[in-house]
C-alpha cells in the first residue's frame, strides 16, 4: 500500500472526517449510521423548529443536516468507485421540488402539475437507485482512485 492510501486510510477513521469531508472511502456500516441518524433527527426536529420558529429556519436546519448526509454518501460513492457528481441524480430533483413548493407549487391541479410529478418520479427512482448502490451494495475490492478499501484498510 502507498503511503498516500495508508495515510487515507488513517484519516477516515475520525468522525470528523466521516462527517465533513468529501475524501476518501466509508463502508456501508458508517453510511447507514450517518444516513439513519441525521435523517431520523431531521425527522423529530425539523417539524419542531417550524412549527416554533417558522419555514426559513427549519430550511436552514434541513440543510445543515443533509451536509453530513452528503459527505457521507459521497465517500460512499468513492468505495463503489462513482464521483460525487453521481449524488446529483437525486440533488437536482429534490432542489427543484423544494424551489417549487417554496415558490407556491404545491396545488395538484395547477399549472405545475406535470412538472411536479415528474420530478418526483426521478427522484424516487433516483433514491432508489441510491439506496441499492450505496446502501446495499459492496464497496470496489482494494484500492481504487478515491482510496484504500476501508474494510482492508488496517489502523495504526
Amino acid at each position: 500500500m502507498s503511503p498516500n492510501l495508508q495515510a487515507d486510510a488513517a484519516d477516515q477513521g475520525t468522525i470528523a472526517s466521516l462527517l465533513l469531508s468529501f475524501d476518501g472511502r466509508i463502508s456501508r456500516l458508517p453510511f447507514w449510521i450517518v444516513i439513519i441518524g441525521f435523517g431520523g433527527l431531521s425527522f423529530v426536529v425539523e417539524p419542531i423548529i417550524k412549527r416554533h420558529l417558522g419555514e426559513i429556519a427549519s430550511i436552514i436546519f434541513a440543510l445543515i443536516l443533509l451536509y453530513p448526509m452528503l459527505a457521507a454518501a459521497a465517500k460512499r460513492a468513492h468505495d463503489r468507485g462513482r464521483s460525487e457528481m453521481t449524488l446529483l441524480a437525486v440533488l437536482i430533483p429534490a432542489l427543484a421540488i423544494s424551489a417549487l413548493q417554496l415558490a407556491g407549487h404545491l396545488d395538484p391541479k395547477g399549472t405545475m402539475a406535470w412538472i411536479m410529478g415528474g420530478l418526483g418520479l426521478w427522484l424516487v427512482a433516483a433514491m432508489i437507485w441510491m439506496l441499492i448502490d450505496l446502501g446495499l451494495l459492496r464497496g470496489d475490492l482494494g484500492a481504487n482512485r478515491f482510496g484504500a478499501d476501508p474494510l482492508s484498510a488496517k489502523p495504526r
